[in-house]
């Protein structure tokens, strides 16, 4: 695959670990609002995740495109190292172990993500 492509492609799976961050960040900081019951701190911060989410989505579609412009082979070879596949060229690796590290975060986003809801909506979370 194209150097140029791989790069574009890991700049952006960079941007995703960032704003995955920042949404872990201000998650956590949520979840101590809540304990807190600071409904201010809540209502703030619950607003404040909406911006890196809102990243993240345009980050994606962005790797979409990248995936659509590309040729077929490419195309194909790009989406599967998306979906965690693992690097079998040289100049893949950097790519494929970001994929991986982001897989990581997002889990653990999703995990706190879970905590926060059943905190929020008590007992009717949408992960019951």
């Amino acid at each position: 695959m194209e150097q140029v492509r791989i790069m574009d492609a890991q700049v952006q799976t960079r941007r995703i670990y960032n704003l995955l961050g920042e949404v872990y960040e201000l998650s956590q900081q949520l979840a101590d609002a809540i304990d807190r019951e600071d409904q201010v701190a809540v209502q703030m911060l619950l607003g404040m995740r909406e911006e890196p989410i809102r990243k993240l989505a345009e980050t994606k579609e962005l790797l979409m495109q990248q995936i659509e412009e590309a040729e077929m082979e490419e195309s194909v070879r790009l989406r599967a190292l998306l979906n965690g596949e693992a690097a079998v060229a040289e100049n893949e690796e950097g790519l494929a172990n970001q994929v991986a590290v982001n897989a990581r975060l997002l889990k653990q986003v999703h995990e706190l993500d879970k905590r926060l809801n059943r905190k929020i909506t008590r007992g009717k979370s949408i992960y019951q």
